[in-house]
């Protein structure tokens, strides 16, 4: 339910129905869900700027012994951003696309890294 919701709220279009969206909005269903999101969402961001500033960059790989949940977050938004770019769906807002780059956070980073063959996934 909370998927179809976020695919409704982020493209408007959704295999949930009107009556549906109310039902769960009437029982606090989504609302929790949405503050549930956005807060692990931002967790991971901040884990990810701590990341940046032991190690000089963003590039975590997605193996990354230290912080495992990091590492597989920064890979989904790579996904997600590479989603928006062929212009499929995607769960990754155009707010939260700002915030990483903010960071200077690296969409594409070099392939050893992805693979998590640096010295950083020993940290």
């Amino acid at each position: 339910q909370r998927q179809q919701y976020w695919q409704l709220m982020e493209h408007g279009s959704s295999s949930l129905t009107s009556e549906r969206v109310s039902l769960l909005e009437s029982i606090g269903f989504l609302k929790q869900s949405a503050s549930v999101n956005k807060s692990t969402w931002t967790k991971r961001l901040e884990e990810l700027k701590e990341y940046k500033e032991q190690h000089g960059h963003t590039n975590v790989p997605r193996h990354y012994t230290a912080n495992p949940k990091l590492g597989r977050w920064v890979d989904t938004q790579r996904t997600s951003h590479r989603l928006l770019q062929l212009g499929k769906s995607s769960p990754l807002t155009q707010e939260r696309s700002d915030m990483l780059n903010d960071i200077g956070f690296e969409w594409s980073p070099s392939e050893n890294t992805i693979k998590g063959n640096t010295k950083s996934n020993k940290a």
